[in-house]
């Protein structure tokens, strides 16, 4: 009975981050309208983007996938025809996310790589670093994501850009110390005023394009404070996550309004 109800949660979870990564991005393609940069979001277990300064001509990766997408993000360049990559910049340092930089490195052997500096040490060892669930569930089946290695630690790697907790702007993108779901994560604002803010928050799933508590935490209550910090720091009007579709700012305000309850306690 205890082996069927793993099953059944496994196949939950699945079955809600398979929903998360094929719709994802159609809505991504519905606010490009507007959208002043080109940007590309790859398909995968996270989601990947590519921004292309249109002043600087410079493609910028923002995240860079798990251990095992090489292949996906290498196919992707070649379709859309996207000859080099200028600079990764990391919105945390977790194995799904940072998995593929040594390769790209190897690939792009003048790109800049840029990480915080509270996450530097274990990228730089090749360390997996795993936060606390959200929910019991997730607690429950974590051994059995570390047994599996459903997320790899990456190969290390050295970031030549080190972010520290104030804002910075590099490659025209400015950052934003933004911890909660990690220490070191940090939040991107482009030059239109959209946000990247990797796995701060969870994206919408199937029909739903409004914000969730991530799957993973460091501390719950820097997460709210950090997106109390975003809406009144930046302008930002779309918030594009790691994991999910985008959702916008209005939905934002209306998430920190329901949700002040510790998801751990839930």
């Amino acid at each position: 009975m205890i082996r069927g109800a793993i099953l059944l949660a496994i196949a939950t979870i699945v079955g809600y981050l398979y929903a998360q990564y094929q719709v994802s991005s159609g809505i991504l393609s519905r606010f490009e309208k507007n959208s002043m940069l080109t940007m590309h979001s790859i398909k995968g277990f996270v989601n990947v983007y590519i921004v292309k300064d249109p002043v600087s001509k410079q493609n910028i990766l923002i995240d860079a996938g798990n251990s095992g997408d090489e292949e996906l993000i290498a196919n992707y360049l070649k379709e859309h025809q996207i000859e080099k990559l200028d600079a990764v910049h990391l919105t945390h340092g977790h194995g799904d996310h940072a998995g593929t930089v040594s390769n790209i490195t190897q690939r792009f052997p003048d790109i800049s790589v840029g990480c915080h500096k509270e996450e530097h040490s274990f990228l730089k060892s090749g360390q997996l670093f795993t936060p606390k669930p959200t929910i019991r569930l997730i607690k429950w089946l974590m051994p059995y994501i570390l047994k599996y290695n459903i997320v790899k630690p990456p190969k290390a790697f050295d970031c030549g850009i080190i972010y520290s907790n104030a804002s910075e702007t590099h490659h025209g993108i400015k950052l934003y110390h933004t911890p909660g779901h990690s220490n070191g994560s940090v939040s991107f604002e482009l030059p239109n005023g959209e946000c990247i803010i990797g796995d701060l928050m969870g994206g919408g799933f199937l029909f739903a394009n409004s914000p969730s508590w991530p799957l993973f935490y460091q501390d719950y209550e820097q997460i709210r404070q950090s997106v109390q910090f975003l809406l009144k720091e930046t302008n930002c009007q779309v918030f594009y996550v790691g994991h999910g579709k985008p959702f916008d700012r209005p939905s934002l305000l209306q998430w920190l309004e329901e949700n002040p309850t510790n998801p751990a306690d839930l």
